[in-house]
């Protein structure tokens, strides 16, 4: 059974979700997508605020955040390739100058055999300003990879509704 779960730094509201599967798929390669949270290096959940008050802000001068190529963890650790079988998590960095992404937006969406989605959530107000500092990534858990074509495509939007270019990975296996 193959296993997709999105564990993206959001919370607030619920993420609008346009999931499309194709259910001519055999229960064996039917694929779930799971909720959303944070996850650092240590594996130490973030715990999110919801702020209306931390959501004002000066936009001058604003830059717009940044979302790096992903790392690859396989199977547990870090690698630069992927194969059938393989357990895959994504983990995309971030930087924000600004730091004013709390009460942003992330946006993602995800291709796999037999699932696509497209989807957004609200970043809570105490949403760190990037990896560096914090730890944290934008996670993709991908799960154990079938055969097939899989895209992952990951962007920020901070307070003032800058926009980050997209982070893309992509593989056929």
């Amino acid at each position: 059974m193959m296993f997709v779960a999105l564990v993206l730094l959001a919370c607030g509201d619920e993420p609008q979700d346009d999931t499309q599967q194709d259910d001519t798929q055999q229960d064996d390669t039917q694929q779930s997508v799971e909720g959303m949270g944070y996850r650092g290096l240590t594996d130490q959940s973030f715990s999110c605020e919801d702020n209306e008050e931390d959501c004002d802000g000066g936009c001058d001068g604003n830059r717009a955040p940044t979302v790096g190529a992903p790392q690859l963890v396989v199977n547990g650790a870090p690698a630069s390739e992927v194969a059938i079988g393989d357990h895959l998590v994504l983990r995309f960095p971030f930087e924000d100058l600004d730091d004013n992404l709390g009460c942003g937006e992330v946006s993602w969406s995800l291709i796999a055999p037999s699932m696509a989605q497209d989807s957004s959530a609200w970043l809570c107000s105490n949403f760190p300003g990037g990896t560096a500092l914090s730890g944290l990534y934008l996670e993709m858990d991908m799960g154990t990879l079938t055969a097939g074509s899989y895209s992952a495509t990951v962007r920020l939007s901070d307070l003032c509704a800058e926009p980050s270019d997209r982070a893309e990975w992509s593989r056929e296996l």
